[in-house]
């Protein structure tokens, strides 16, 4: 009977023994992105997907029914711009589909600037034959198509401005690449000024500002280029009389109800007749010969007016799903250059969208640009469907789970200067103690020392950090090189 539980008692250290090997193999679970990782990729891809074959549908609806009475009274049709309309949304998808399937890694390099060499020659060539429209020599014709070079403009110097942006992180600060940049900007701005189109120059340099803030240039170079904006802004406002006069009547446009507050007042009315739950799909009277570019400027107001406040609204949310679903892909981007491109489209369409509608209801000056996906007109659409299909092409060439153990290797998080904050309390209070750094990196966390210890200084022969190595990521976290991590990890230890 002794002997059995001598027995007994002698196994038990066995069991015992086994439960650190439990635990030794808990922290290999997180070597793999988990599938909610894949998840968050794919369901931003299809509520891109989706909400953008909303606006263009509905945006199809909106054509018919604000272009029917002028359609029928110029051309004899009333479905003319209609079918129009649907001609430029199927091209548009093919172009977006085409894009989409192309890695974007490819529009970099000499293509890129083919790419911008094509839409510059087409500016220069807009002032020398284009025909003006509305007071504006912005168009072409091609083909019996009339092209708005300046809608290509914001694109080109997207993937210009996305490009040199990447060669500054792979070879350091360069005067020839500041140059290059200098030349990418300026001169299709110049040129689109010179039309004159302004709206468009505006968001183009949104778009590059966009640029920079996503590819990690330093907050100060960023201001700069807004001041830069900002001072451009108000001199071309100031040396053109009917963009003053555009100004005034953002101001108070009863102050000229028949002439450059016109458009804005029935806007107004537009807005007042639809109320709550407006008057009803083809029931506007606006459009019939009160509001101006009723199909295509101020299609918004039309919206206003038939679906009253509540389809407004909806309008708004379905564009702000648009961008928050195209920054959730470019979050997710495998690289600096995927995540600048589909954020600055991303950007691009929705600052559009919203000036747009803040031009139709009175709280921006008018600018003349079209509501993307649901305004009438060709160069718009096509335009507006290259940027989705930039935004696709980075969502359909990223690898969630490679991408995820990317960021996740290169990540170190900096608490943000609370270090210091609990330095200068005393050393024996609460709050001072867990005032230890932390690394994460691989998902493990690596003491570093308390505040009140002497820091490790840095090897004066070590490589300054430079663009290449430091990029800037959300508020608290540095995305830093393996290797500068591994050389700091080192030197911690040592």
């Amino acid at each position: 009977m002794n002997g059995e539980m001598t027995a007994i008692h002698a196994k038990k250290p066995a069991i015992h023994a086994k439960k650190p090997a439990i635990h030794a193999k808990k922290p290999a679970r997180i070597k793999t992105p988990s599938t909610p990782i894949v998840n968050r990729v794919l369901l931003a891809r299809i509520i891109f997907i989706v909400t953008v074959v909303v606006l263009l549908l509905f945006g199809l609806m909106m054509v018919y029914s604000a272009s029917s009475i002028i359609a029928l009274r110029e051309k004899g049709d009333a479905a003319f711009y209609f079918i129009k309309q649907i001609q430029f949304v199927g091209l548009g998808l093919v172009v977006a589909v085409i894009l989409a399937f192309i890695n974007y890694r490819r529009l970099n390099g000499v293509l890129s600037w083919l790419i911008w060499g094509l839409v510059v020659a087409l500016l220069i060539y807009t002032l020398i034959d284009g025909f003006i429209n509305s007071g504006a020599q912005r168009w072409i014709e091609i083909a019996g198509f009339n092209l708005q070079p300046g809608e290509l403009a914001k694109i080109a110097m997207l993937l210009v401005c996305t490009h040199l942006i990447t060669k500054l992180h792979e070879s350091g600060s360069s005067n020839v690449l500041l140059a290059a940049a200098a030349c990418g900007v300026f001169i299709p701005v110049l040129l689109l000024l010179a039309q004159p189109d302004l709206g468009t120059a505006v968001i183009a340099l949104v778009g590059v500002i966009i640029v920079m803030w996503l590819g990690g240039i330093p907050f100060r170079f960023v201001l700069t280029a807004v001041g830069i904006l900002i001072v451009l802004g108000a001199f071309a406002i100031a040396i053109e009389g009917f963009r003053q006069s555009r100004f005034l009547s953002f101001l108070d446009p009863w102050a000229s109800p028949l002439e450059d507050g016109y458009q804005v007042i029935n806007s107004f009315y537009a807005f007042a007749e639809g109320g709550i739950l407006g008057v009803g799909i083809g029931q506007s009277h606006q459009k019939f010969f009160y509001l101006p570019e009723a199909q295509n400027d101020f299609i918004f107001a039309i919206i206003g007016e038939e679906l009253g406040l509540i389809g407004a609204l909806a309008t708004a949310i379905l564009f702000l799903v648009l961008v928050f679903s195209a920054l959730m892909i470019a979050r997710n981007a495998p690289d600096v250059r995927g995540r600048m491109l589909a954020g600055t489209a991303a950007a691009l369409i929705g600052f559009q969208a919203f000036l747009n509608m803040m031009c139709v209801i009175g709280w921006a000056p008018i600018t003349g640009k079209p509501l993307p996906f649901i305004s009438a007109g060709g160069t718009s659409m096509i335009s507006s469907m290259i940027l989705v299909g930039l935004i696709l092409s980075v969502s359909f060439h990223t690898d969630a789970r490679e991408a995820a153990v990317r960021r996740r290797d290169n990540l170190v998080i900096i608490d943000g200067g609370r270090q210091a904050k609990q330095a200068a309390k005393p050393a024996g209070s609460p709050a001072a103690r867990p005032a230890m750094g932390s690394t994460m990196r691989s998902g493990a966390i690596q003491p570093q020392p308390a505040p009140n210890q002497p820091q490790p200084r840095r090897n004066p022969s070590a490589a300054p950090l430079s663009l290449s190595s430091l990029s800037r990521n959300r508020t608290g976290f540095v995305s830093r090189n393996r290797a500068d991590v591994s050389e700091n990890n080192r030197r911690n230890d040592s």
